[in-house]
């Protein structure tokens, strides 16, 4: 492979790799909510008690409760538009642990078509939770969409505005762990500029470790280095 086709490799890695999260954010930034964030973070935490499953963090992991009965989907990756969530929230999924939070749901067809009838003894059938009205799944989305979808990790600040005054004990290891997190999502990017654009120092043919573009404009000498020792980018 080329120098040249390394170095196109090495411009379109970034992309490649954020290019799901971007996905993520242009639906959630692109979308109007379609209820009250405030009201749906009540219902999220405390009437549909989504956080047994979800997480706080609707990641699926961040502060689940131990004895639910499995982790819930990380509804910060999710790629699903504001009304296809209101539809599961109201019609759970049937075959899993996620319920539905419609009292009338399965007694007619109004969800996915299906009644209780079409499921057979031997299946895993609509599991209900706790019924609520129907604008408050449309508020719990819009929580979603303000507070979950598309934001990445979870981080301190988001934490601390979930648990308020109570934020001492469940937050301060995101805090700690901040620094870790950036290094490991910038682990692979390293990784890769590292195999495609090595370059070599014109004068004694070492290898210059490629971290040191960071620290260098083009034609200037890498830090730290003397003037008769000068990497440039060719």
């Amino acid at each position: 492979m080329t120098q040249n086709r390394l170095r196109l490799l090495a411009a379109f890695l970034p992309a490649l790799m954020l290019g799901t999260a971007v996905y993520a954010q242009d639906i959630a930034a692109e979308e109007p909510l379609v209820g009250d964030p405030e009201r749906g973070k009540v219902v999220y935490q405390r009437i549909g008690i989504c956080v047994d499953c979800h997480g706080w963090a609707g990641d699926g992991r961040s502060g689940r409760n131990p004895r639910s009965p499995d982790a819930g989907a990380s509804l910060r990756e999710t790629t699903m538009f504001a009304e296809d969530l209101v539809e599961v929230v109201r019609c759970g999924r049937p075959g899993t642990q996620m319920p539905h939070f419609e009292g009338a749901a399965y007694r007619d067809d109004r969800c996915y078509g299906l009644t209780m009838e079409d499921f057979g003894d031997d299946e895993i059938g609509p599991i209900h939770g706790k019924t609520f009205r129907e604008q408050d799944a449309y508020d719990v989305v819009a929580y979603l969409q303000q507070s979950m979808i598309g934001l990445g990790d979870p981080n301190y600040e988001e934490c601390a505005a979930c648990f308020g005054d109570s934020a001492d004990r469940p937050c301060p290891f995101l805090q700690d762990d901040q620094v870790t997190l950036t290094a490991m999502r910038m682990a692979p990017l390293i990784g890769a500029l590292w195999l495609a654009i090595p370059f070599v120092a014109q004068e004694n043919a070492r290898i210059v470790p490629v971290f040191a573009i960071w620290h260098v404009q083009i034609g200037q000498p890498v830090a730290g280095n003397s003037a008769g020792d000068v990497a440039e980018i060719a």
